[in-house]
């Protein structure tokens, strides 16, 4: 049996409950967690059998890593505006960029111990992050930030044209008062109110498909036609 504990802050509970749900969907019950909150936000994690070792730590690096990066980035880049919801959006989006090599170095450089405080295993194990993490702050800063509106969708069309897709084919389609985002497979992505439109232009961004189809374009308002045309230009057919 391994074993390791997490320790982090009470906001970290989303990511606690993203690794659990994580760990058992793919070792059931081989994983076991528990999360509990004292004066801090602990997650204790068991593994049964030593061959699920390996994928279980890169999901718990990996959870370590966004924790951290995201206050960083939050606290950073300029180019975020007032709302809340969507800054949460594309933060998320920036993150899932480089988590892949970011991992790949943690797991290369560092052990993870039995009990792990999560910020400062960031910030004294893996503190060459913060340099990285800053020049690509600097970077958007530098090409997105401004009142410049323009600037802003700028930065929404570099992370469609950056993030790794899910599918090569998304379908955004009309169902009742809601809005579906399907894969190649027509298989759901998301579930979206129809009047939700930061909803729909932060979730198509998040997804990056290689190519859109609209099989509801009288559904959507001109400012949300409008911003998708803009963002993922030839990308987008639209299906009358």
């Amino acid at each position: 049996m391994w074993e390791t504990t997490l320790i982090g802050k009470p906001n970290d509970l989303v990511y606690f409950l993203d690794l659990k749900n994580n760990l058992k969907d793919i070792f059931g019950q081989n994983a076991l967690v528990v999360i509990t909150f004292e004066k801090d936000l602990i997650c204790s994690i068991a593994l049964i059998s030593d061959r699920q070792i390996t994928q279980a730590k890169s999901l718990i690096y990996e959870t370590i890593i966004k924790i951290v990066k995201v206050e960083y980035l939050t606290e950073n880049l300029q180019v975020l505006i007032g709302d809340r919801s969507l800054n949460s959006y594309f933060v998320s989006s920036i993150v899932s960029l480089e988590i892949a090599d970011e991992v790949k170095y943690a797991r290369q450089t560092t052990k993870l111990s039995n009990c792990i405080n999560i910020r400062s295993f960031v910030n004294f194990k893996l503190h060459k992050f913060f340099e990285i993490w800053a020049r690509e702050v600097d970077y958007y800063n530098f090409h997105f930030a401004g009142e410049d509106k323009g600037n802003y969708l700028d930065f929404l069309k570099f992370l469609a044209n950056n993030i790794n897709s899910k599918s090569e084919i998304m379908y955004l389609e009309e169902s009742s008062n809601e809005m579906l985002i399907l894969d190649q497979k027509r298989k759901k992505l998301k579930l979206l109110n129809k009047g939700d439109d930061v909803g729909i232009i932060a979730n198509l961004v998040m997804l990056a498909p290689k190519k859109l189809i609209i099989n509801c374009i009288n559904a959507l308002s001109e400012k949300v036609t409008n911003l998708i045309s803009y963002i993922f230009e030839d990308r987008v057919s639209v299906l009358l």
